[in-house]
């Protein structure tokens, strides 16, 4: 007696589509189209799969214990398909352990390992792969990388120190007479701007230096830079002592566990107190050895160069006896740490090799940016081939600008770094709108179609306020299902050079009603070919909002029929092509037209005639009336009776009306 494949499939826990494929590795034949099975087979198959689960059994008291490799997060129905059990099964025991589960949800690694264990089997957590975490929507980590590295082919490699604390405690001075290069003047304000990373030499060893930004409007990337360093440098001025981002940084430096050395600046100043501010870091457990810790202080002064050899001193024995390691042998992984739209060289990112050698030449993949390295620069500007673990270098060859904080990753190929990024941001698009509770399909519907809008994106500056509401309205008013504006900054006044630096990020033109251009933002523009906009009139505005907005429209795609051929013979049919042979029945065949093949009146394939004959002659044309053979170049689908029509596509200038 014969029952359905489907309920079959269900009585022990299986999809159909996974039934059939364990039917088929237990030795069954079973034909794609059948949806019905033997009972007899149900029995045999039962019994196998029993035979197979008690050999696991025996396997696992004998001492033969399969090793299965789990990511970090894995849906229960993979988890299932690893072990090679029913989904069941692992469902019942996960039940045994306290959760209720779908076939579909993700368990964490450390559940699926209890699991798994349970069910008998070793676990290892696999090896990150770009690819597998961007079809999944997740950004791999640096350290699960750096967990791939083979111990056997580990250097030692420079330390990696980051310079924390308070703003105007001296970091940058500190760093500025330790690598004797004025940098300091060059700053806004007493801020680093950037996070800046240089290397320096003592006793022939080097040490990379990261100086990050010290006010709060900073925080993520003070953050990030304590994250991809080794040692912290915690900056603190004898004359100030501790303050909120002394505090902050303090934090931040033990949530990622690094060991901290205390360097005390500022000590030459006629009111400098180290003792008060080795009793105010007392408070947040940094103590020195006199008040019964085991944190090291540092007097040092970026003025008289005071302490700096001890710092240095210091930092190498921290180095030697945490034995930072990296394998050189290997792609590179690295994390950005600055990145910015270059005027002339493009896309650029500051990138801290972590281990690994990046090398001129090399593809590579920053979160969802990708590109192939052109060029790489040190920090002294020195153009390089190759960059060692613990290396600073300015990269250059990005189709993006890389956010920072991204793990940067040499790949195989264009190819691979083309999936990873396509992958990544089609997920975390799918993800975003998963993520949305209680939405109505038609609230879906329009933020999926508004993914797809194409963007005009102006910088626009006025004279007064009352022009700028007026304009900003009549900008939202143009547009369509298709195409739109987005405003990315306005302000009133002059078009100056922030607003020039704004535009070249992000392909964008400026717009100006009733102001001037400043002169340095006037020549910005031209060596970044960034297109300005005046007017005096907001209907001229207005009218050539519509006409820039209108050349991101696609084309109006315009087809003409030209002709038609009855197939009479097929004479010979490649793997890309046809040799045909038919009568023109209307109008005039050429060579290189298109050509759609119709059978009983719908399309089954496209392609294009590449050359004509006719009396074994070759012909430029055919008309109506002749016979002719047919050089096809298209899917070989083409069978007598069938009716090619030869038509060509013309495109249209579409605009705005």
């Amino acid at each position: 007696m014969a029952i359905k494949l489907k309920a079959a499939a269900e009585k022990f826990g299986f999809s159909e589509r996974e039934f059939r494929s364990k039917l088929r590795g237990l030795g069954f034949k079973i034909d794609r189209k059948e949806t019905k099975i033997d009972e007899g087979i149900v029995t045999q198959f039962e019994r196998r799969l029993k035979n197979e689960e008690e050999k696991k059994v025996e396997s696992k008291e004998s001492g033969e214990i399969k090793t299965i490799e789990i990511p970090k997060v894995i849906a229960v129905k993979g988890l299932a398909e690893k072990m090679e059990l029913p989904v069941a099964k692992v469902i019942k025991e996960l039940m045994k352990n306290g959760m209720m589960v779908t076939i579909n949800e993700n368990i964490d690694f450390e559940t699926a390992a209890i699991i798994s264990e349970d069910l008998g089997f070793k676990v290892k957590e696999e090896k990150a792969d770009l690819l597998k975490a961007a079809k999944a929507g997740q950004h791999v980590e640096v350290d699960d990388l750096l967990k791939e590295d083979d111990k056997k082919k580990l250097k030692r490699r420079p330390p990696v120190v980051v310079m924390i604390g308070h703003v105007d405690h001296g970091k940058t001075t500190l760093l500025d007479a330790i690598r004797k290069a004025n940098v300091v003047k060059g700053e806004a304000g007493g801020i680093t701007q950037h996070i800046n990373t240089y290397q320096v030499k003592k006793k022939g060893k080097l040490i990379t230096f990261i100086d990050t930004p010290g006010h709060e409007a900073f925080k993520r990337m003070r953050a990030q830079g304590t994250k991809i360093t080794d040692i912290a440098v915690l900056v603190v001025a004898a004359d100030e002592g501790v303050k909120p981002q002394t505090i902050e940084a303090i934090k931040h430096a033990k949530d990622v566990k690094v060991p901290i050395i205390v360097a005390i600046t500022k000590v030459d100043k006629p009111n400098a107190n180290v003792d008060k501010v080795k009793k105010e870091l007392g408070d947040y457990e940094i103590l020195s050895d006199e008040w019964g810790g085991k944190d090291v202080f540092i007097p040092v002064s970026g003025m008289t160069k005071e302490g700096l050899d001890d710092l240095l001193d210091m930092i190498l024995l921290v180095s030697d006896m945490e034995e930072f390691k990296a394998n050189p042998k290997r792609e590179a992984v690295g994390t950005v740490v600055e990145s910015n739209l270059d005027k002339s060289r493009g896309p650029i990112a500051t990138v801290l090799v972590q281990t690994g050698t990046l090398r001129q030449g090399d593809y590579v993949v920053a979160g969802e940016a990708r590109g192939k390295v052109r060029f790489m620069e040190n920090y002294q500007n020195r153009s390089l081939k190759e960059a060692l673990p613990s290396m600073p270098v300015l990269v250059g060859g990005f189709k993006e600008v890389p956010i920072v904080g991204s793990v940067l990753q040499a790949v195989e190929s264009d190819q691979k770094a083309r999936q990873i990024v396509s992958s990544l941001h089609h997920k975390q698009i799918v993800n975003r709108l998963k993520a949305v509770k209680d939405i109505s399909l038609d609230e879906l519907t329009s933020r999926i179609k508004e993914s797809r809008i194409k963007k005009l994106r102006i910088v626009l500056k006025v004279d007064v306020k009352g022009s700028l509401e007026a304009i900003k309205e009549c900008l939202k008013a143009i547009g369509n299902d298709e195409v739109a504006i987005n405003l990315v900054r306005t302000g009133i006044g002059a078009i100056s050079e922030t607003d020039i630096d704004t535009a070249a990020a992000a392909d964008e033109i400026v717009i100006g009603f009733n102001v001037n251009v400043d002169p340095i933002a006037k020549k910005l523009a031209k060596d970044g070919k960034i297109k300005i906009f005046q007017f005096e009139v907001i209907y001229e505005l207005i009218e050539k909002a519509k006409e820039l907005l209108g050349e991101l429209l696609e084309p109006e795609i315009i087809e003409n029929i030209l002709g038609r051929i009855k197939i009479l013979k097929v004479f010979k049919t490649g793997k890309k092509d046809m040799i045909i042979g038919g009568k023109v029945t209307k109008g005039k065949i050429q060579p290189n037209h298109l050509v759609r093949i119709l059978r009983k009146g719908k399309k089954i394939a496209e392609g294009e005639i590449d050359s004509l004959q006719q009396e074994k002659k070759t012909v430029s044309e055919s008309k109506k009336g002749s016979e002719c053979g047919v050089h096809y170049k298209g899917e070989p689908v083409v069978k007598e009776g069938d009716i090619v029509e030869v038509f060509s596509r013309t495109e249209k200038k579409r605009s705005l009306k």
